[in-house]
């Protein structure tokens, strides 16, 4: 049956193909409405198969290839979906990982999104993220450094739980709100950008 949108998209797809992977995915809260024939549709990625190994590259959008009607008679045979969060767990487990890139489209990473990932060595997030999830990198045990764009604006308590080895971690933009504590190692090196707001003399 084709799904037919009046005003707001209409998404039953759950995966798509994409760089060698299968790549589960699912709507986005905020979703838009059409504004013309491209959509737009926002999604969060959920999972991925097989397990990656090695470096992962997170695409920044993924095609529906379901049919999709929209304001009748108007229609086509799919969409390109904008990848705008990292969802609940989405890559929670997956060993294999060393480094991965996560694009630009990204704003949100959910809680346990990168859980238990034990062989992550390091991470850059970029500008459009804004906020990070509940344990989204716990036991991460070989996670030594990681970089905080410029547009954070909230960590959850124990995003970094269990990350032992975590030697470096910088921060671009101005200070995050923080729940509780993030689980940071005490011999931790936190560097902070000379022209951000909000940090004390001592970076904290």
């Amino acid at each position: 049956m084709v799904p037919v949108a009046f005003g707001t998209c209409a998404i039953n797809a759950t995966e798509s193909e994409s760089g060698g992977h299968i790549w589960k995915w699912s709507a986005d809260d905020r979703s838009a409405s059409w504004t013309d024939q491209r959509g737009p549709y926002y999604i969060r990625i959920t999972g991925v198969s097989p397990s990656p190994y090695g470096s992962l590259t997170i695409p920044d959008h993924l095609w529906d290839d379901k049919p999709v009607v929209y304001n009748p008679p108007f229609s086509r045979s799919g969409t390109w979906c904008t990848v705008i969060a990292i969802g609940y767990g989405a890559f929670s487990g997956c060993s294999g990982i060393i480094n991965v890139n996560i694009p630009d489209t990204v704003q949100d990473i959910f809680l346990y999104a990168f859980s238990d990932c034990t062989s992550l060595e390091s991470i850059v997030i970029p500008d459009s993220v804004t906020s990070i999830g509940e344990y989204a990198f716990k036991n991460c045990s070989n996670l030594e450094r990681i970089e905080f764009g410029s547009g954070l604006t909230s960590i959850g308590r124990s995003a970094f739980y269990g990350c032992e080895k975590l030697a470096h971690v910088t921060f671009k933009g101005n200070t995050p709100k923080i729940y509780g504590t993030l689980g940071i190692p005490s011999s931790c090196i936190i560097e902070v950008n000379g022209n951000s707001t909000g940090w004390d003399d001592d970076g904290d």
